[in-house]
């Protein structure tokens, strides 16, 4: 962790022990344990805390990019006039009705023939 060798903690120990005795040695080691579980809390939840403000600032970013695209492409715009002018139902019917009989007269108006004579105009069918 710290680059300690085992000698070098066998030296830790023994002047532990010779310092603190070894009535207190267990009571310093807890404390030691304590000390170091709450340091390991702290980072971690230093390191979270880092890890959401990363996490945010990524948000953030992409965010920016698809308001910039949204800005950047009309999708509503763009569907609406391709609805328009693809999928246009009077120009349908009327280039339909044009092209069904472009020479027959209209059902409304009578037909100068069969008002000369006395039989009742026929119905063409579209």
């Amino acid at each position: 962790m710290f680059g300690f060798d085992w000698s070098e903690l066998m030296v830790i120990v023994v002047v532990a022990l010779i310092v603190l005795g070894p009535k207190d040695l267990p009571r310093a080691l807890y404390q030691l344990g304590k000390w170091t579980r709450h340091a390991r809390r702290i980072t971690s939840e230093f390191q979270r805390h880092v890890d959401d403000i990363v996490r945010q600032a990524e948000l953030e970013e992409v965010r920016k990019t698809v308001q910039d695209a949204a800005k950047t492409m009309d999708v509503r715009g763009q569907v609406a006039e391709h609805v328009n002018t693809v999928l246009d139902p009077v120009k349908d019917i009327k280039q339909a009705f044009d092209k069904a009989a472009p020479g027959a007269t209209p059902l409304a108006e009578p037909d100068k023939a069969a008002t000369n004579g006395s039989a009742a105009p026929e119905a063409q069918p579209v």
